[in-house]
């Protein structure tokens, strides 16, 4: 199905919709196991059992397994607001709040419906992402969206900068 997704990655949720070309709403979109259903949000966690894994646990799966009270550097949390910091502090955790991002959103990607073909896709960004950019703008050298820039062009995607409180506008 062709359309927008959009994608809130948000410091304690993460929120993904997909309005349809011709659809006059955007619906949110479940994505089990990782989302809740009520709201459908995906809790912005991710739990490492090792360094090497390939598999990690995301949102839902971590609150689920009792792994949100764990200290220690496999569980990554709040990663969002440090994203593109120059100096972003990890607190002892495996990955940076760039990785712990991307992360996010690949196993988002790969998790979305087979049917589901969008043609847009939007993203909000940390507004710190943008602080100190002569232009303000999105761009793909941004520190923190080029580290994503990957994985969104496979299928190919017109990147688009989307009016939000979180979102910078060119």
């Amino acid at each position: 199905m062709a359309g927008t997704l959009a994608i809130d990655l948000g410091s304690t949720t993460t929120v993904v919709a997909h309005q349809g070309a011709g659809d006059q709403s955007a619906c949110l979109l479940p994505l089990p196991p990782f989302s809740s259903s009520d709201p459908v949000v995906i809790p912005s966690l991710i739990w490492l059992a090792d360094r090497e894994t390939r598999q990690p646990l995301i949102g839902r799966q971590v609150v689920e397994g009792g792994l949100l009270e764990q200290d220690g550097p496999q569980l990554q949390r709040d990663f969002k607001r440090l994203i593109g910091q120059p100096s972003s502090e990890t607190s002892g955790s495996w990955l940076s709040p760039e990785q712990s991002g991307r992360l996010l959103l690949e196993q988002i990607w790969s998790h979305l419906p087979e049917a589901l073909a969008p043609d847009r896709l939007v993203l909000t960004a940390p507004i710190d992402g943008y602080r100190g950019s002569a232009s303000g703008c999105w761009s793909p050298s941004r520190p923190w969206t080029s580290l994503m820039w990957p994985w969104w062009m496979s299928p190919p995607l017109r990147p688009s900068a989307q009016a939000s409180p979180r979102a910078a506008v060119c």
